[in-house]
């Protein structure tokens, strides 16, 4: 007689594949409702930024010379950085437990801060028709601690008045626009490798980079107004109309 043995094997990875219909795609206004989070120990909130990871959101606070951060739900609200000097822009790169922020005092800034690690991280990606993301029991980063925070300067240099700011989590790379320097510049996550991208820009402000296809977009306060976009390694930029 002949037997037939399968088996199988369970991972303890979750799966995430979007399809065309997954895509949340259209916005519409009766499909939102707000509400407050936060209303106290406030004063001139300014960069945002959120960990989809531990559901933690972060802000900065240049009235009050701070960084705060509270859940989701607004709880468990508490003020994480203080003393800096008006603290702007801000982002966080949930994979590796860094946070970015930049500084507009008389001497700018751009300081990261980093947990101690004892909340390690395993993420394994694989980038095709679908994204699988492989995640540990202890990957969940859904606490901070004062303690565990130590703050650095990674650029001091050939800064003005750095605003927009953001991560691309898959190269490492910081992206920040500075108006008063009218360009765009980049580093690594410790600072090395700082170049500018893109200059001649009218007073840029707001910047976002599109990490799957190499796109970045940034908004620009000059005589025109307009919100432009480029390839990360700074070519083809375009002008897209408001």
């Amino acid at each position: 007689s002949l037997s037939l043995s399968l088996s199988l094997s369970l991972s303890l990875s979750i799966s995430f594949t979007r399809t065309l219909s997954s895509c949340r795609g259209t916005y519409k206004d009766d499909h939102w409702n707000t509400t407050d989070i936060v209303t106290q120990d406030l004063k001139t909130p300014d960069g945002m930024t959120y960990d989809w990871m531990s559901e933690i959101l972060y802000w900065t606070d240049a009235g009050l010379s701070w960084i705060q951060v509270c859940k989701a739900d607004g709880s468990q609200k508490k003020t994480l950085l203080t003393g800096l000097a008006k603290p702007r822009a801000i982002v966080v790169d949930s994979l590796h437990g860094h946070l970015f922020w930049t500084e507009w005092g008389t001497t700018p800034r751009i300081g990261r801060a980093l947990t101690d690690g004892s909340l390690s991280l395993s993420l394994s990606l694989s980038l095709s028709l679908s994204i699988s993301f492989t995640r540990t029991l202890s990957s969940c980063r859904g606490t901070y601690k004062d303690d565990h925070w130590n703050t650095t300067d990674i650029v001091t240099q050939d800064l003005k008045t750095p605003d927009g700011m953001t991560y691309d989590w898959m190269s490492e790379i910081l992206y920040w626009t500075d108006a008063g320097l009218s360009w765009i510049q980049v580093c690594k996550a410790d600072g090395s490798q700082k170049k500018t991208l893109l200059t001649g820009l009218a007073k840029p402000r707001a910047i976002v980079v599109d990490s799957l296809h190499g796109h970045l977009f940034w908004t620009e306060w000059g005589t025109t107004p307009r919100i432009g976009r480029a390839l990360t390694d700074g070519s083809l930029s375009l002008s897209l109309s408001l």
